[in-house]
C-alpha cells in the first residue's frame, strides 16, 4: 500500500509530529504489527525536509488491515483538516490476470466515485440481477438506512444499461467507503465467475 501526500508543504505533516505518531503510526504498530509480524512501514520525506510525502506499507494480509490503515489516515487528516483543502483516497481493483477493472475514489470525506475501466468489456448492467442484489438493493439500502441524505448517480456507457461510473454523494465517513469497497469486490468477483 502506498499513501502519497500530493502537497507535503501544504499539508505540513512532519515525520516527527505528535499527531502522526499518536493517531497513525502508534495505532498501526500496536494493532496490526502484533498479528502481522512481516508488516513494514517506510516513510519518505519531501525534498530534504521532515515533511512526509509517502508512506509505504508492506506485507498487508487482508482487506481488514487495508481498511484499518485507511481509517487511521482519515483520522489523521481530520485532526489536521484545517490545512487540507481536498482529499482523495483511491483503491484499484484488478482481475486475476492483473487487468485493471475498477477505480474507487473517496473524495473530500463525502463522495465516492466508482469508475469501471472498460465498461463495454466487463458489462455491469444497471438492470442486471447480480448488480441489483449486491449493489443497488444491498449497499444503497444499507447506506440510506444510516443516512437518508445519500444520493446516487449512474453514468451509463453510450446510451446503454452498462454502467460506466457511479457517484455516491453524502457518504459522511470512511466506514461507509470501506463497506462500498467490500461489496464492490464481491460484485466484481461474482461478475468474473459469470464471464
Amino acid at each position: 500500500m502506498k499513501i502519497k501526500f500530493i502537497n507535503p508543504e501544504l499539508l505540513n505533516l512532519s515525520k516527527s509530529s505528535e499527531s502522526f505518531d499518536s493517531i497513525f503510526l502508534k495505532n498501526i504498530r500496536e494493532n496490526l504489527a502484533v498479528d502481522n509480524e512481516r508488516l513494514e512501514i517506510d516513510i519518505e520525506c519531501y525534498d530534504d525536509t521532515n515533511l512526509i510525502e509517502y508512506i509505504n506499507i508492506f506485507s498487508l494480509q487482508s482487506i481488514e488491515e487495508y481498511n484499518y490503515i485507511t481509517h487511521k489516515i482519515v483520522d489523521l487528516l481530520s485532526k489536521i483538516r484545517e490545512s487540507v483543502i481536498t482529499s482523495k483516497i483511491e483503491r484499484k481493483f484488478y482481475s486475476k490476470n492483473d487487468e485493471l477493472l475498477c477505480v474507487v475514489n473517496y473524495l473530500d470525506f463525502n463522495r465516492v466515485n466508482i469508475t469501471f475501466v472498460n465498461p463495454d468489456q466487463f458489462k455491469i448492467e444497471k438492470s442486471s440481477k447480480i448488480f441489483k442484489n449486491i449493489f443497488s438493493e444491498k449497499i444503497i439500502s444499507d447506506l440510506k438506512q444510516k443516512n437518508p441524505e445519500i444520493k446516487i448517480n449512474y453514468n451509463l456507457h453510450e446510451n446503454s444499461e452498462i454502467i460506466e461510473s457511479i457517484d455516491i454523494l453524502n457518504i459522511g465517513n470512511i466506514s461507509n467507503y470501506n463497506y462500498i469497497c467490500e461489496k464492490l469486490m464481491e460484485l466484481l468477483s461474482e461478475k468474473a465467475v459469470m464471464q
